[in-house]
């Protein structure tokens, strides 16, 4: 789920897409866990767990993505202030202000965009600006490796639990 804005300049600006993303994050993807985990063209893997409460992969990627924005230390201030009011799952993954700085998050061993896994943000430098956009799309694609991807049982989204139906058969009997 991503917001994309041109600007962001106040801090009002910031957290109205940051309440918009919380609120998608926010929806049951595993369908009070009835959905089964897909990968490759459509196949179920059976026996594993689709967690989007607890396991970064299994929830919604989310990015906020802008040419400009308040300052960099104006926007960590806001995003720790935001962080301490809701849950870890439904932070922010990436912020990114690709003429000025980029904001993910690092666990022990490397950088990643999961706030479950996370030790501490990730904030680049100056000297990183010519690079931002390379990186926003490398954190993007190393979610895409590890993400995955519910497959939803439709008759359970749509409440159909019995049909009025006749049976035929398949073929003519012809004697």
């Amino acid at each position: 789920m991503g917001e994309v804005k041109s600007d962001i300049n106040s801090k009002k600006e910031l957290e109205d897409a940051l309440d918009k993303i919380r609120s998608v994050k926010e929806l049951d993807r595993s369908n009070q866990g009835k959905n089964l985990i897909i990968t490759g063209h459509g196949v179920s893997l059976q026996g594993l767990k689709f967690d989007p409460l607890t396991q970064h992969w299994d929830q919604i990627l989310s990015f906020i993505f802008t040419c400009t924005s308040m300052i960099k230390e104006s926007i960590l201030e806001a995003l720790q202030e935001y962080n301490s009011k809701v849950e870890r799952r439904l932070w922010l993954n990436i912020f990114c202000a690709y003429k000025q700085f980029l904001i993910s998050y690092e666990s022990e061993e490397y950088l990643t965009p999961s706030a479950m896994d996370a030790r501490r943000m990730y904030c680049t430098t100056e000297d990183e600006v010519p690079n931002l956009l390379l990186l926003f799309i490398s954190i993007l694609s190393t979610f895409i490796n590890e993400a995955h991807v519910a497959r939803p049982n439709y008759f359970d989204y749509a409440n159909i639990t019995t049909t009025m139906h006749r049976d035929y058969p398949l073929t003519k009997e012809f004697r």
